[in-house]
């Protein structure tokens, strides 16, 4: 679950009066050592977005439970949030490929093309009624700072499918605070697993809001406000820290 949250929220950029296209780099630390690398670009346009981030584990963690994850997104906007068209990711987690496509239909409904490995092997069932209007986790996150910029909050909430499970996230404003990087918006964020949680994980426990801190900056003069730090809790590995290293213009 951890890797789902942390690729969604390094994805946080906003939305450009035109196009324009950044990549931002990330390092993820548990006990101040650096487990994962991430690497996201983002594509926003006032019609849409396109977000693509690729993790991989580094080194205990990669002797643990080494791994690499390529995930994209494109979608489009709406007057009520994001429109995703098309999603998937493909990666391998303990030498195990894992791959999934989804395409959206007029309603809403995300289509499942393609899942390996199975859902059922590995998760609970998920109700199809809790999947329509669901959106991904990248298009959720990528509204919410959309809407961060738009109106200087990131108050919001939404209902996230990936094809295994459904989660619940939302978002407040805590403040302002003054960083190394900066003036930088704080937003509380809290996640819960609604349906789909694995099978080898207590269903109570796995339901138990996930509390999440993003700290949104703007690095330098011209370059867009994106999460500076992220703080969330993880299973296996304590508090995870990811922090920016690298932001560049890509276009």
């Amino acid at each position: 679950m951890m890797r789902r949250y942390l690729l969604a929220l390094v994805a946080l950029a906003p939305a450009t009066a035109s196009a324009e296209s950044w990549t931002a780099s990330y390092s993820l630390a548990a006990a101040g050592i650096t487990v994962m690398e991430a690497t996201v670009r983002v594509e926003f346009t006032p019609e849409g977005y396109r977000v693509e981030s690729q993790v991989r584990t580094r080194g205990v963690a990669g002797a643990v439970v080494s791994g690499r994850q390529t995930t994209r997104v494109e979608g489009s906007w709406s007057e009520t949030g994001p429109v995703p068209r098309r999603y998937m990711t493909e990666g391998a987690w303990r030498g195990q490929p894992r791959r999934v496509e989804m395409e959206y239909g007029r309603d809403g409904a995300p289509r499942i093309l393609l899942m390996e490995p199975p859902s059922q092997t590995e998760r609970r069932p998920v109700p199809p009624e809790m999947t329509r209007g669901a959106v991904d986790s990248l298009s959720a996150v990528a509204w919410l700072v959309h809407e961060a910029r738009r109106t200087g909050s990131c108050e919001g909430e939404r209902r996230i499918y990936d094809a295994r499970q459904v989660t619940h996230i939302s978002s407040r404003p805590a403040g302002v605070e003054t960083i190394a990087e900066g003036t930088a918006l704080r937003c509380q964020m809290e996640s819960r697993v609604l349906a789909g949680s694995r099978l080898d994980r207590d269903e109570a426990d796995a339901a138990r809001p996930q509390p999440i801190t993003a700290w949104i900056a703007s690095t330098s003069p011209g370059a867009p406000p994106v999460p500076v730090r992220i703080e969330l809790a993880s299973r296996w590995w304590g508090t995870v820290t990811a922090t920016l290293t690298g932001l560049r213009r890509t276009t």
